[in-house]
């Protein structure tokens, strides 16, 4: 049963159509996630559905008691307000959470100072508090916008579980690929202000996406050529167009007429970065607290060329820190920053909501640089740069408190770039940006020729961008891994596993007694003295990788040849381990 059926809605805000004549339904149980680029008006379709704003066409209907939780992209709150007075200050949308609930939510959320000021908290700790305030309501759907922004990987990771195993519907926007492929049955996508649904999570909707715009790219291009041959006719002179019938005229006005399938704008990422120096960035033993609170142990690494880093962390554990310590935006306690003389920053932070709002985008965009060299030495103005990143001219010349979440973040990205930075320093890149925007980003910093560091919880944007990882415990100390991020996730995990298991006793060491070596005649010579020997080489095998882990955990004082050179190693041992392993059953079994 539907608990929303929208029939023919159309929405348009500030003379801008946003989607027209849209009709679906929301049943028990779908997991339905949204997606489209900036401005489209996913957010706009939320409200909708939640009852938050009415369309200028159409219907919505809400099943009978229909409950329904609602968490916005920025939930709001009182920052005077305590977290329990936030939490019962007013309903969830159109559900109220229940006390026992909410209490199981705030613990796996890391939430326990419940007379903490809402004021006071991080942005990724307030978006803990209002997950579990719509979390624990009884609500039979739940419409979440953005509900990962802002998140640590360990929130993210309950969030996808939790998500994924209840019964409730689910419909939400969210541009973490990893995340909504993991919980979607289905994937919703508004283009050219139209609704295409796909089934099954992200994966598939690529591959079902892929053959719509071939079968629609072959529509496009036979609609043409019949209008080229129809211009044809048309054109031979008043005498011949008499002669032909009515319904050709016809034929000819409609495709005329028809809405072209053009393609649709992407943006475009290319500058051609300064060189870099010998010495890049050198960072020697600093150290950072506020108050009491240590934020950074001492950190020391040198930063080679073309080093592409992700740094993760839990929310609150010092990220921006460090990024603002090696920027020189706040000064060390302890210990030296230096950077070389050739190296030229881009820091594209968090603070695209605290941009002027009644400043214009050009005028904005110039404050960076007048114009750029792009690839291909070809130099372009500061207009025609904003023209590539979906920029057009009147929007231009709008102030930028009239942009979106997402293309306020755009802009920012394009000042940074402006500046034709040799070391990239990124903060949150994924938060507010389509996913059209971020695999587009994705390639270009993959060709980056240049130092790169991102703070993200993306996985699949780490995965592509990074080829090594700088983590914070929860001693505020930084270690290095040579590995992506799903690797750590699974090598955390395991971890974990094994630190949940009771102490064991060593299993023996499997031995061949020389006794029993006269009663197996199914082994070789060779085989017995192979046999023989394996538990050994196992054993020291198995200390060598308990070793390589410690040194991996430890970042080898940020040497990254020797850090690289490390995870070779452990990966042969790991393999090393599994065939003498195999090859001991082998030979065990046949003994028998």
């Amino acid at each position: 049963m539907n608990i929303i059926s929208a029939d023919g809605i159309s929405r348009t805000i500030a003379d801008k159509p946003l989607f027209e004549n849209l009709s679906f339904g929301i049943g028990d149980g779908d997991k339905v996630s949204l997606i489209g680029v900036n401005g489209c008006g996913k957010t706009t379709l939320l409200r909708l559905v939640a009852g938050l704003d009415q369309p200028d066409g159409g219907t919505v209907v809400r099943s009978r008691d229909a409950r329904i939780a609602y968490l916005p992209q920025i939930p709001p709150f009182d920052p005077a307000h305590t977290i329990e007075e936030h939490l019962f200050s007013g309903p969830a949308a159109h559900d109220r959470p229940e006390g026992w609930r909410l209490k199981s939510f705030l613990t796996d959320y890391g939430v326990t100072d419940l007379a903490a000021r809402m004021g006071a908290l991080s942005g990724g700790m307030q978006k803990k508090v209002a997950l579990a305030r719509v979390l624990a309501t009884d609500a039979q759907l739940l419409i979440l916008d953005e509900p990962t922004n802002h998140l640590d990987l360990d929130a993210i990771l309950r969030l996808q579980e939790h998500l994924r195993e209840m019964k409730k519907a689910l419909f939400m926007v969210t541009h973490d690929r990893m995340f909504l492929d993991a919980v979607s049955t289905g994937i919703w996508e508004i283009d050219r202000r139209q609704l295409f649904t796909y089934g099954g999570g992200y994966e598939r909707y690529l591959e079902r996406k892929a053959e719509r715009d071939l079968s629609l790219q072959r529509s496009e291009d036979k609609a043409e050529n019949i209008l080229r041959t129809e211009l044809e006719w048309l054109r031979r002179g008043p005498k011949a167009r008499a002669t032909k019938s009515q319904d050709r005229k016809d034929r000819i006005q409609r495709l005329l007429d028809r809405e072209q399938i053009a393609a649709p704008g992407e943006v475009e990422l290319s500058i051609t970065g300064r060189r870099l120096g010998k010495k890049i960035l050198e960072v020697k033993g600093i150290t950072k607290r506020y108050g009491g609170r240590v934020v950074l142990n001492p950190f020391s690494w040198t930063f080679k060329k073309n080093q592409k880093l992700g740094i993760v962390g839990p929310n609150g554990c010092g990220k921006t820190t460090l990024l603002n310590l090696l920027t020189g935006v706040i000064e060390p306690d302890g210990g030296t920053v230096e950077p070389g003389v050739n190296t030229c920053f881009g820091y594209f932070d968090q603070r695209g909501a605290t941009l002027d709002p009644d400043m214009k985008v050009i005028d904005f965009i110039k404050s960076a640089g007048e114009r750029i060299e792009v690839a291909g030495g070809v130099t372009i103005s500061a207009s025609q740069m904003l023209e590539r990143f979906l920029f057009t001219g009147t929007m231009q010349y709008q102030p930028i408190g009239k942009l979106s979440g997402g293309e306020k973040r755009r802009l920012q990205l394009l000042f940074v770039l402006m500046k034709n930075p040799n070391f990239l320093i990124l903060d949150e890149p994924t938060n507010d940006l389509d996913i059209k925007t971020l695999t587009i980003l994705e390639d270009f910093l993959q060709r980056f020729e240049g130092c790169l560091l991102i703070v993200s919880h993306d996985r699949w944007f780490i995965d592509r961008c990074c080829e090594f990882l700088l983590v914070f415990d929860e001693n505020a100390t930084v270690g290095g891994f040579a590995c992506d991020m799903s690797d750590y996730i699974e090598m955390r995990a395991a971890q974990k596993v094994r630190a949940k298991e009771p102490e064991k006793k060593e299993k023996p060491v499997p031995q061949v007694r020389p006794r029993d070596i006269e009663k197996k005649v199914k082994l070789t010579f060779k085989e017995r003295l192979e046999l023989d020997k394996l538990p050994a080489e196992i054993g020291a095998l198995e200390r060598e990788k308990e070793e390589l882990e410690a040194q991996l955990s430890g970042g080898a004082h940020g040497d990254m040849a020797r850090l690289t050179a490390l995870g070779h190693r452990f990966e042969e041992v790991r393999r090393l381990i599994d065939e003498k392993l195999e090859r001991w059953a082998l030979l065990s079994e046949k003994e028998e």
